[in-house]
């Protein structure tokens, strides 16, 4: 069971850096971040996050 709570913690990290980098590194590249677009990146990141906290590698240093 503990491996699944290290998965979602890693994820919910991700997800935080993922929604806190995306916007300023698009708008470097010039990429128009609309609200539209950035809802469904918001879905896509969540939809990962999920599928990794299921379906994820177990970590080499957590007994099953």
């Amino acid at each position: 069971m503990s491996g699944i709570l290290w998965r979602v913690l890693i994820a919910v990290v991700c997800c935080l850096v993922a929604y806190a980098l995306i916007p300023p590194v698009a708008r470097v590249i010039g990429f128009p971040l609309t609200g539209d677009v950035m809802q469904i990146v918001k879905i896509v990141i969540a939809a990962l996050a999920v599928f990794y906290i299921l379906r994820g590698p177990t970590l080499p240093w957590v007994k099953p």
